[in-house]
């Protein structure tokens, strides 16, 4: 694992460290790529919820922390500045943008945003809500400007059963991300949940990285992105994680990218 394109800062308001602290973990674990990809801002957040992300007007100070830290650790360590998007189909103007000021963008879709409510897709196993989920990924992503699909699987939180319904939406995003050459990402902040603070995510349910989506996109030839989703920097020296995934990935004989 010597590359990580999910990394969060402070600004989001549900990560900690300040973004030399990222770095350095970075340095003394082995990478030799750290991508930032804090939540993106927004410039109509009289509607949509601020908590998670940072304010428009601290995009600014982001990229340029970001780019200071990349001109002054430039022979240890790839420093790169991307962001976590949403696909708001009314708004791609404003994702063009953010597109020309970043180095990638990837896309990480939380919310309904085809309605004013905007509601968590992880919320409620309402099949609707999930068929909303599937086709706002794959219209997003046929934009051409993302790099790669954040946790694909995350929609599964609340089902307690995978389906053949569900089998059928996971096969429609694994086939589409496989057309359009995208990776999927393995989320390790799912699996850390899982794994190592259960109390933290949703024991109850399928959770994400979720088996049965992964062997679906096994069979239909996906490729796979390791993406740490670092809410500290503490994620970053956790050597094992990287490492159970990267062998749990290699035994479905899924490909794995490890630059974009």
């Amino acid at each position: 694992m010597l590359s990580n394109y999910h990394t969060h800062t402070s600004r989001c308001c549900h990560a900690s460290g300040a973004d030399s602290d990222y770095i350095a973990a970075a340095i003394s674990s082995g990478y030799s790529v750290l991508g930032f990809s804090d939540h993106c801002p927004w410039p109509f957040t009289d509607w949509f919820s601020i908590r998670v992300r940072m304010h428009w007007s601290e995009l600014p100070d982001y990229i340029n922390s970001i780019h200071t830290l990349r001109d002054s650790n430039r022979t240890a360590l790839t420093v790169l500045c991307g962001l976590e998007c949403e696909y708001f189909p009314n708004h791609i103007s404003t994702l063009r943008y953010m597109s020309s000021l970043t180095d990638y963008l990837i896309l990480g879709q939380h919310y309904d945003t085809t309605a004013p409510s905007c509601a968590f897709v992880g919320d409620t196993a309402d099949l609707s809500m999930s068929r909303k989920y599937i086709d706002q990924c794959v219209s997003g992503l046929s934009t051409g400007l993302f790099s790669y699909l954040a946790h694909p699987d995350m929609f599964l939180l609340p089902y307690n059963e995978f389906t053949p319904t569900l089998a059928s939406l996971c096969r429609e995003l694994c086939r589409a991300a496989r057309e359009l050459s995208i990776p999927l990402e393995f989320n390790l902040y799912g699996l850390r949940k899982q794994t190592k603070s259960p109390w933290l995510g949703y024991p109850s349910g399928l959770g994400y990285p979720c088996h049965a989506f992964w062997r679906i996109a096994a069979e239909e030839n996906c490729t796979a992105i390791i993406g740490v989703d670092a809410h500290s920097p503490d994620a970053l020296r956790d050597p094992e994680l990287p490492l159970l995934a990267s062998m749990y990935l290699n035994a479905l004989n899924i490909t794995l990218v490890d630059h974009i």
